[in-house]
């Protein structure tokens, strides 16, 4: 794993994403927590984060949508999931919608950090492909 790899937090409460941000770090990470759904694409495009973390059970922060627009828009840029809805139809639409990993909560922060380190590692091998 290359060190201070960014990593994009959506949809989550501040107290929130800012526990997250210093799990993050512990493990090597930079977290960089985005409010506004409407501002995803923007700091992507600013921050080149290596994937995203999204919430999706905040109240009105629009996350479903954001995944829709994300995979019309950024179809390969790798998502781990959160949430607390375990049922078989929400991880279809999950499913559906391309995500990388589904944790659900309240989530185990080993299972979190397995997820992230094989995103990332998925990451580094898809390059690695694509620059041969």
């Amino acid at each position: 794993m290359t060190k201070d790899q960014k990593i994009l937090i959506l949809g989550m409460e501040k107290e929130g994403a800012q526990a997250l941000i210093q799990l993050l770090q512990s493990w090597g990470y930079s977290g960089i927590w985005i409010q506004d759904p409407q501002k995803l694409f923007q700091a992507i495009s600013s921050y080149q984060p290596c994937l995203g973390l999204i919430d999706l059970d905040s109240e009105n922060n629009g996350a479903m949508e954001t995944l829709r627009h994300l995979r019309k828009d950024s179809p390969h840029f790798p998502v781990i999931a959160a949430t607390s809805q375990d049922s078989l139809e929400m991880e279809r639409t999950i499913r559906a919608l391309g995500i990388f990993y589904l944790c659900l909560k309240p989530y185990d922060p080993e299972e979190l950090q397995l997820a992230i380190e094989r995103a990332t590692n998925y990451i580094e091998v898809e390059q690695a492909l694509y620059a041969s």
